[in-house]
């Protein structure tokens, strides 16, 4: 559909960091100062730093720094960090620097301060192309993209949509195994795991999940997090903040928080375990473990 290319095309143009015409690139290559986005980029930073605000930093767009440092994503670095780059590197995270002023423009406090929205960007995508199915009069569907799934209606054989959840193998192909299926009706629907981008160093699992918080890989033997929420723009970033928090710190935050679920699988020496928040049994049908 041209409709969802276009879609793309703005999504895109606002928030991809490997785009230097990007919104976000600008604003990244920029130095202090404020700057305007288009209101698509202005609704998924406010979201992204009210998640960041509830977390308590465990989720924070300014954190790219920090996951570079460590060897992930765009320009990585390959060797382990000395203690003063990490400090200049955590000198340059704080979704606290970050302010809005008064025309509506995004202000940063320092030089060196960058936005990553990849860990709710793909949450949003897929909440705006399934309204602009869902407007063409589809009564019935499923969107995804990367994972991060959003559904309404029911399937053509009647009844929720089944997604499995992948078993968090290191190095497994998506779909190999699955730890769960969830059914989902009128909900959306993310997982984040540390299974896919990790490597070993003297025997010690290094992750791309960065607590911002430390500026250290988390090792708290968390293997995946599977969100179940009203929106996927919610469910992606909060399954990044599980991610870094851990199954007690998580578990006690989305208790608290209404309309949000999680599936939590923590490594065990063998296999793994399920933790469910209070109310996600109801979304899970059948339940599979090692």
């Amino acid at each position: 559909l041209p409709l969802i290319e276009a879609e793309f095309e703005v999504i895109n143009q606002g928030m991809s960091t490997w785009r230097t015409d990007s919104e976000i690139s600008k604003f990244n290559a920029g130095d202090t100062g404020a700057y305007r986005f288009g209101d698509q980029s202005v609704e998924v930073i406010k979201r992204s730093l009210q998640v960041a605000r509830q977390t308590q930093g465990a989720f924070d767009p300014t954190v790219a720094p920090l996951i570079r440092l460590w060897g992930f994503g765009a320009k990585a670095l390959k060797e382990p960090p000395t203690a003063s780059l990490l400090s200049a590197a955590r000198q340059a995270v704080g979704y606290s620097k970050l302010s809005w002023n008064t025309k509506g423009e995004l202000v940063k406090s320092q030089q060196g301060l960058s936005l990553d929205l990849s860990a709710i960007a793909k949450g949003y995508a897929v909440d705006r192309i399934a309204a602009i199915v869902r407007a063409q009069g589809a009564q019935h569907g499923m969107v995804e993209v990367g994972g991060e799934v959003v559904a309404w209606g029911s399937r053509a054989q009647g009844g929720p949509w089944k997604l499995a959840v992948d078993a968090p193998v290191d190095g497994a192909k998506p779909g190999q195994d699955f730890a769960a299926i969830v059914k989902l009706m009128n909900k959306a629907m993310a997982t984040s795991g540390d299974y896919r981008q990790f490597r070993i160093e003297n025997g010690r699992r290094v992750q791309h999940i960065i607590d911002p918080r430390t500026g250290v890989p988390v090792e708290h033997g968390l293997a995946s997090v599977t969100v179940v929420a009203q929106d996927c723009i919610t469910a992606d970033a909060y399954a990044t903040a599980l991610m870094v928090m851990g199954v007690r710190e998580g578990l006690a935050l989305v208790n608290s928080i209404p309309r949000v679920d999680a599936l939590f699988l923590e490594r065990q020496p063998k296999g793994w375990r399920q933790i469910k928040t209070r109310n996600m049994g109801k979304y899970l049908i059948e339940q599979k473990a090692d």
